[in-house]
């Protein structure tokens, strides 16, 4: 017979063994991890955040060009090479479970922030297309011109910009009114393009400009342009916008821009040339693809310093960071725990 002291203990060390069992990132539906689009190997890698290794690869019957969370973390949206495809990979199972074909062709995917519609611009018909996710149907498109290629929202899910691969010209879209606002044509071609916390800036870097352009989302128009040199990739922001940090594969490095200042303030050196960027959203870690390495660095926001390379499949290029890093796991209570009050004292179990 147990003491009713030690069932107290007995009973203590079971619920604290609930309470910190760990979530297994791969069946966490994205919470806490990194999604790599390998462009060789055709297939995505999956990295959890808290251990900076990769724990799961998935096979992809097409080359991906880009990825994009749900904000519920429920799926990736996986755009293709030179396809009509989107593939909708579901985190909980880790595997493409659905794909929508669209248009001519799909370029780079963003996510407006209420998660409901996912926007393609169509580098071969000249639109961006807007897709409902919860249908997976194409709600309407909005001419644009040109090769249309990236594409990014502001957070109210109002406004939409999209870059011409070939042209240089920015389009400002209006989606409420299924409209062009206003364009652009700013220093070389190609952007990619983010838009601050705020909403209130956009930047758009380019492979073959020395150039950031600083873009007001609300008029459409340039604030400024800071010299710099060439990127490889989008910008990511820090939480609070003030800062954005450039992956240059020019200089196999990320850049650390002020943007209130237009100088640069810092540098983390990588071992590989740079390609896709990605930053937690408390802004402690950064994820960055270095493409002729096959590997991910991972980076200390705090110390600017790479502190893991994570091997991956063959040419990494674009990164996806979990909007979600961390979710309290809900405890279970026993049906039934020891009476300390000052009612009867149960039976004790016969160990």
């Amino acid at each position: 017979m147990i003491s009713h002291g030690r069932w107290l203990l007995v009973a203590a060390a079971i619920l604290a063994s609930i309470m910190l069992q760990p979530i297994t990132p791969a069946i966490a539906n994205g919470i806490g991890t990194v999604y790599v689009a390998n462009e060789k190997a055709k297939s995505i890698s999956v990295i959890d955040t808290n251990t900076n290794t990769a724990v799961e690869v998935v096979p992809l019957k097409q080359s991906p060009l880009s990825l994009a969370f749900s904000p519920d973390t429920h799926f990736v949206y996986v755009s293709h090479l030179n396809s009509n495809v989107i593939s909708y990979l579901e985190t909980a199972v880790e595997d493409v479970t659905a794909t929508t074909k669209i248009g001519g062709q799909v370029g780079q995917l963003a996510v407006t922030s209420a998660g409901a519609w996912l926007l393609a611009p169509d580098p071969q018909q000249g639109s961006l297309r807007v897709i409902d996710t919860a249908s997976r149907a194409e709600l309407f498109a909005v001419p644009v011109g040109g090769h249309p290629n990236n594409v990014a929202a502001t957070p109210d899910g109002n406004v939409a910009f999209v870059s011409d691969k070939d042209s240089g010209l920015i389009t400002m879209v209006d989606l409420r009114k299924r409209e062009v606002v206003s364009t652009l044509k700013a220093g070389g071609t190609n952007h990619y393009l983010a838009v601050s916390p705020t909403g209130q800036e956009l930047l758009a870097t380019s492979e073959d400009s020395n150039d950031l352009q600083l873009i007001d989302t609300t008029t459409g128009q340039l604030k400024r342009s800071i010299a710099l040199g060439s990127a490889s990739d989008a910008a990511s922001f820090s939480p609070t916008g003030d800062l954005a940090y450039i992956p240059r594969h020019d200089k196999n490095e990320v850049s650390i821009v002020n943007l209130a200042s237009g100088n640069v303030v810092g540098s983390i050196s990588l071992p590989g040339q740079a390609a896709g960027l990605g930053i937690t959203r408390d802004g402690k870690k950064g994820y960055v693809a270095l493409h002729d390495k096959n590997m991910v660095a991972a980076l200390d926001l705090s110390k600017n310093t790479v502190v893991a390379q994570i091997p991956v499949e063959s040419g990494p290029t674009r990164i996806a960071v979990s909007p979600i890093q961390a979710k309290p796991r809900t405890v279970e209570m026993p049906a039934a725990l020891p009476n300390t009050g000052g009612g009867p004292v149960p039976a004790r179990p016969a160990w």
